[in-house]
């Protein structure tokens, strides 16, 4: 299957884009119309994992002569990489068209003719991980056609695909077709293990995709295999098992309702409140997490997780079709993600800022703590935990029985001086205190005060320019 991949590292309207027409290689003169007609003059096996397109084409690309020196320039379709495909350039094809191989248009979910016109991209490298090893399935071409039982050597397979796939990159779910000896073969990529420091907290580094990553010298390659229909048609020989890998503690895999999980780094989980006991875990008991959600959704979910973790600017990037929205709204409601919740609502129309640019008041406080709510005061900055109560890893019961209706600084302090717990105070923050109203604020122990390196950082993590443009609120 496929991905809806979403992708936002660049801002729609900073994209460089060419609309293209798609041919198939293997009817690529039939494709043309007849006074258009050419052949490609580079290409020799529609098999590779390639796109040709003319010079003129690919220079509206940044930097696209020293992409296509380094053999570096790939694309993707429409607004985000589903998958990527690495160009070529050829003379052969005329100008406002691409050429892929059948199992590509099928990648990429695109038709093939002069009537359909698609829109291209250039693919950033930048944080494009190795790949340590990766897992196919594979089956033989056209299995159905053979009488008799095929013998598949995955020694030589896994040879032949190191040759072909060396320096381009790959995504988890990719449809990838080899001719090896003579024979023709479609493989699809189950797993990939890519270089990861498990020292990164999240923060710093990049965000890439956890199953995309590019074949490199050493990148291990495993076959095994396809258990599809025509699995008794075929034999697969000299298999090498693939080791279990030890999972990195800061790694949670999150597995969707329809069966297809992504490993990601606990941090990036963080405005999941949802998940937060799980994401706290130090130990190796919550190594699996089942949530109710599609793979397709969740996708779309942590690329928002990926701009959320990456700041202001990545965020104000960050967009989605709209036909999308419902099912990202009840996502973000599941997972308990406000600020991917706030976005839904206002693309749906019904979004109301819960930061109250005006100030609340020390009344509205109190009265809505008696209404069920449970509001805190830290540093004049009020905060609404009522949703993230039950996650709490303190339990449920020490917030209210401590912190209610008065100044709960000190408190945070004392149970939560890391800015870790900044991070999750800011999905809670909902405004500040009304100036007016600072001193009406409880102080159950005035002569206990919150120590000044603490309300630096504090007020430094929470500073308002970064407040008002932090949409988890």
């Amino acid at each position: 299957m496929g991905w809806k991949a979403i992708n936002n590292r660049h801002a729609e309207e900073d994209r460089a884009v060419v609309d293209l027409c798609v041919l198939a290689f293997e009817r690529f003169n039939e494709d043309v119309e007849s006074d258009s007609k050419l052949n490609l003059k580079t290409a020799t096996n529609s098999n590779l994992p390639v796109a040709y397109m003319n010079k003129e084409d690919v220079k509206v690309f940044p930097e696209y002569e020293e992409k296509l020196r380094r053999n570096d320039l790939f694309v993707y379709v429409r607004t985000h990489p589903q998958y990527v495909v690495r160009v070529k350039v050829d003379d052969g094809v005329a100008r406002g068209f691409i050429v892929l191989n059948r199992l590509q248009c099928a990648n990429f979910e695109v038709t093939v003719g002069i009537d359909y016109k698609f829109t291209w991209s250039c693919y950033d490298i930048s944080s494009t991980r190795n790949l340590v090893d990766v897992s196919l399935e594979i089956k033989p071409k056209d299995i159905q056609a053979s009488n008799e039982i095929v013998k598949i050597d995955s020694k030589k397979i896994e040879k032949a695909l190191g040759n072909t796939l060396y320096g381009h990159i790959i995504t988890r779910h990719e449809r990838i077709w080899l001719t090896c000896a003579g024979a023709e073969y479609i493989l699809r990529v189950l797993e990939l293990n890519l270089e990861i420091d498990e020292e990164e907290d999240g923060l710093s580094g990049d965000f890439d995709d956890a199953y995309r990553g590019r074949i490199v010298p050493g990148t291990q390659i495993f076959v095994q295999k396809d258990m599809g229909e025509f699995e008794e048609r075929f034999v697969l020989e000299n298999v090498t098992p693939r080791e279990a890998k030890k999972r990195p503690s800061n790694i949670l895999d999150i597995y969707c309702n329809d069966g297809e999980y992504f490993p990601v780094k606990k941090r990036l989980l963080q405005p999941c409140i949802a998940l937060t006991k799980s994401v706290l875990d130090k130990t190796e008991s919550r190594l699996r997490i089942d949530v109710d959600v599609d793979c397709c959704t969740f996708d779309r979910v942590l690329l928002y997780l990926i701009a959320e973790a990456k700041g202001t600017e990545e965020l104000s990037k960050y967009k989605f079709e709209l036909e999308q929205c419902g099912l990202m709204l009840e996502a973000a409601k599941k997972l308990k993600i406000r600020g991917l919740q706030d976005i839904c609502e206002s693309m749906l129309g019904a979004y109301e800022s819960r930061i109250r640019e005006e100030g609340i008041s020390w009344q509205e406080v109190v009265d809505r703590n008696e209404n069920g709510e449970t509001l805190l005061v830290i540093d004049g900055m009020v905060c609404d935990v009522t949703r993230w109560l039950p996650e709490h890893p303190g339990g449920n019961t020490i917030i209210p029985e401590q912190a209610l209706n008065q100044d709960a600084t000190v408190y945070f302090e004392l149970y939560h001086a890391s800015k870790e717990s900044f991070l999750y105070l800011k999905q809670l923050y909902i405004g500040q205190m009304k100036v007016e109203d600072l001193n009406k604020i409880y102080n159950p122990k005035p002569d206990v005060l919150p120590s000044q390196e603490f309300l630096e950082q504090l007020r430094d993590f929470m500073r308002p320019e970064t407040l008002k443009s932090y949409k988890s609120f």
